[in-house]
C-alpha cells in the first residue's frame, strides 16, 4: 500500500472515531449540563423565596405560589422533622401534605440545611425531576426547607438534532480530510520520490545529485541531511581518486628514481666486467658506480624515513636544546659542504644574551636543516649565498629557523605543493636532481615537534624556507 493511501486512511479513521465519539457522548453531556443549570437556578430561587416568607410562620403560601408560577415549577415546604406541610400544584406533591417526605426529598432537604442550598436531578414515580432547595430561617434558626421542582423537559428531540448535526459535520470533515490528505500526501510522496531518485543516483555513481531543501518540516531536515551526506561522500570519493592518482604518480616516480641509478650501475658494471674500460679509466667508472649506489641508498633511506614519520613510528629522543648553540654547531659542520659547491654560507643569530631554549630530537632537527641546505645548494647558482637565520618569535612563543637561497624562486601556485611527496617544480631545475622527498620529511619532523613550516618566494628572487619550534624553559 502506498504511503499516500496509508496517510489518507489514517486521517479518515482518526476523524471518524473522534466524530463518532463526539456524536455519542457530547449530546448526553450537553443535556446533563442543561439539567444541572436548571437545578442550580431552582436552588437560587428557593433561597430568594425563603428570605421573603414570614419568619414566624411556615405559611407565606402566596410568596411560594407566585415564585413557583414565575418559574413554571412546583413547590413543597418541609419542616425540620421531615414532614411536608405545604405543596402544589403537582398532584403527587399535594397528596404528600401532612406526610413524611419521600427519601429523595428528605435527602435533598438535609443537604440544603447543611450547605445553605442544594440541587439535584432524580427520578420519582417514573418522572425525572429537577429540584432546588433552600432552608427557611427564623432568627438564624432553621425552621423548614423550601423545595422547587420542575419536570425535566424532553430533551430527546434536541439531542437527536445535535447528534445529526455532529454526524453531518463529521461527514464534512471526512470529505475535507480526504481532500487535504490527498494534497498533503501528494506533496510528501513527491518529495520522498525525489529523495529516492537521488539515493538511486548516488548508488549508480552520480555524486552530484541533490534534493530541494524547501520548508522547515522533517522532510526538509531529511533533505538537508541527505545533501550534506552526498556532499561529504563526493568529497571523500574525490579524495580517494586524488589519493589513487597520487599513488600512481608516486609509484611512477619511485620506479623512475630507482631505475636511473640501477641502470647506470648495471651499465658501468657490465662494461667493467667485459673489459671494455681501459685500466686508466676504471677508477672513474668505479666512482660513478659508487655515487649512483649512494644516491640509491639515500633514496631508499628517505622513503623509509618518510613512511615511518607519516605512520608515527619514529621514536623521538626529546631533550632541552639551546637553539643558538644548535644552529652554530650545524653551521660549522655544513660550511665545508656549502663552500665545496662554490657557494657562501651566511649565518644570522640573535645576541648572545638571548636565551632561546627548545625541546627536540637534535639528530632529527639536524636532518631538517640538512635537507633545507641541500635544497638551497641544489638550486643556487655558482657564487650564490646560502643564508641560515635564527629569529626569536616571542609574540607566538616560538623560535624561527630559516634557510634562504639565490635560486630561481617558486611560483605562488606551487608553494603549497612543494611539501608533498615526490613533487618537483615544473620550472625549478637544480643541480644533482632529487626525488622530491626532502621537504616532505622536513614538514613531518617539524610538525612532530609541534612547529609549522612555510616558504617565502617569488620567481627570480630565490626562496626562503622557514619553520618554527615552540620555546621551552631551560632545564637543569
Amino acid at each position: 500500500m502506498k504511503l499516500s493511501t496509508r496517510l489518507l486512511l489514517g486521517q479518515v479513521l482518526v476523524l471518524a472515531l473522534v466524530g463518532g465519539a463526539l456524536a455519542v457522548v457530547l449530546p448526553r453531556v450537553v443535556a446533563r449540563s442543561m439539567l444541572q443549570a436548571s437545578a442550580r437556578l431552582l436552588a437560587q430561587q428557593a433561597e430568594n423565596a425563603a428570605q421573603q416568607i414570614a419568619l414566624r410562620s411556615l405559611g407565606g403560601r402566596l410568596v411560594l405560589q407566585s415564585s413557583a408560577y414565575t418559574l413554571g415549577a412546583a413547590y413543597a415546604v418541609m419542616d425540620t422533622t421531615g414532614r411536608i406541610v405545604a405543596a402544589g400544584p403537582l398532584p403527587f406533591l399535594v397528596e404528600l401534605v401532612g406526610l413524611p417526605a419521600p427519601q429523595e426529598l428528605e435527602g435533598l432537604a438535609r443537604s440544603a440545611l447543611a450547605q445553605g442550598t442544594a440541587h439535584a436531578i432524580f427520578a420519582y414515580q417514573d418522572t425525572t425531576l429537577v429540584a432546588g432547595a433552600a432552608p427557611i430561617r427564623d432568627r438564624g434558626q432553621a425552621v423548614g426547607v423550601i423545595l422547587f421542582f420542575q419536570e425535566a423537559q424532553d430533551l430527546d428531540p434536541a439531542i437527536r438534532e445535535l447528534t445529526w448535526s455532529l454526524f453531518r459535520w463529521t461527514l464534512v470533515g471526512l470529505i475535507a480530510a480526504v481532500v487535504l490528505a490527498g494534497l498533503l500526501g501528494r506533496d510528501i510522496v513527491a518529495r520522498l520520490a525525489e529523495l529516492r531518485a537521488a539515493a538511486a543516483g548516488l548508488a549508480e555513481g552520480d555524486l552530484s545529485r541533490r534534493v530541494p531543501e524547501t520548508g522547515r518540516d522533517e522532510l526538509a531536515d531529511l533533505a538537508r541531511s541527505f545533501n550534506h551526506m552526498a556532499a561529504r561522500l563526493e568529497q571523500l570519493v574525490a579524495g580517494l581518486r586524488q589519493s589513487e592518482e597520487l599513488r600512481r604518480q608516486m609509484m611512477a616516480t619511485i620506479a623512475h628514481e630507482l631505475r636511473t641509478p640501477v641502470t647506470s650501475i648495471r651499465g658501468f658494471a657490465e662494461a667493467l666486467q667485459d673489459g671494455l674500460v681501459p685500466p686508466e679509466r676504471q677508477p672513474h667508472y668505479v666512482g660513478i658506480i659508487a655515487g649512483e649506489a649512494a644516491r640509491l641508498s639515500r633514496l631508499i633511506q628517505d622513503l623509509f624515513d618518510l613512511a615511518k614519520l607519516e605512520a608515527g613510528q619514529v621514536e623521538f629522543r626529546m631533550q632541552p636544546l639551546s637553539a643558538r648553540q644548535w644552529v652554530e654547531r650545524f653551521a660549522r659542520a655544513t660550511r665545508p659542504r656549502v663552500e665545496a659547491a662554490g657557494l657562501r654560507l651566511e649565518v644570522t643569530l640573535p645576541p648572545p644574551e638571548a636565551e632561546l631554549w627548545i625541546t627536540g630530537d637534535q639528530d632529527r632537527l639536524d636532518q631538517v636543516l640538512h635537507n633545507l641546505v641541500e635544497n638551497g645548494i641544489r638550486y643556487s647558482p655558482p657564487g650564490g649565498t646560502i643564508r641560515l637565520e635564527l629569529v626569536p618569535r616571542p609574540e607566538v612563543g616560538a623560535v624561527e629557523v630559516a634557510v634562504a637561497d639565490d635560486g630561481p624562486g617558486i611560483p605562488p601556485e606551487e608553494q603549497d605543493r612543494i611539501w608533498e611527496r615526490f613533487y618537483q617544480g615544473k620550472d625549478r631545475k637544480g643541480r644533482g636532481g632529487g626525488a622530491g622527498l626532502g621537504l616532505a620529511i622536513v614538514r613531518s619532523i617539524v610538525e612532530a615537534h609541534g612547529g609549522r613550516v612555510g616558504v617565502e618566494s617569488a620567481p627570480g628572487r630565490g626562496a626562503r624556507f622557514w619553520f618554527t619550534l615552540p620555546l621551552a624553559g631551560r632545564s637543569g
